[in-house]
């Protein structure tokens, strides 16, 4: 994928964007390297009227973001962190109702623990303490960068 040099370069590539979004990402997708080449370029519901994956979304966006902002205005020597804790396993108890299969096969004891440490709890921990320190928007950039990487 080539880098965007100009401004009119930038509306070029967006143009292309709208008029042809499968194209466009397909193109994208290709200076990737692939274990497997994809099936399907895009899946998106915005034409068919489907949008409660966005409420969803927007929901989640608003409580993180809510919940720093009320971080932040709290006293700075406060343990927030078994409240939060209590908050998350509420969280996973009504995500319970949303799940098809609680099997657990092979690895995925291994994953899973794995998850809990590196995806969860540090991330969890860090998350807590950091709107003690910096502003609420700051904390929802690193929100935005765990969910990239």
């Amino acid at each position: 994928m080539q880098r965007i040099k100009s401004l009119s370069e930038y509306f070029n590539q967006y143009e292309k964007s709208q008029s042809d979004p499968e194209g466009f990402w397909a193109e994208i997708a290709k200076s990737f390297s692939w274990i497997e080449p994809w099936k399907k370029v895009l899946e998106s519901d915005f034409e068919k009227g489907d949008v409660k994956g966005n409420v969803y979304g927007f929901i989640c966006a608003l409580g993180l973001a809510a919940g720093a902002v009320i971080i932040r205005a709290g006293k700075k020597n406060a343990n927030l962190i078994p409240s939060a804790m209590t908050a998350k396993l509420l969280i996973a108890l009504i995500a319970l109702f949303f799940v098809d299969d609680l099997s657990i096969e092979g690895n995925d004891f291994f994953f899973i623990s794995a998850m809990c440490v590196f995806c969860v709890a540090i991330p969890f921990v860090l998350i807590t303490l950091a709107p003690r320190y910096i502003t609420a928007a700051e904390v929802n950039l690193f929100f935005l960068l765990e969910t990239i990487l």
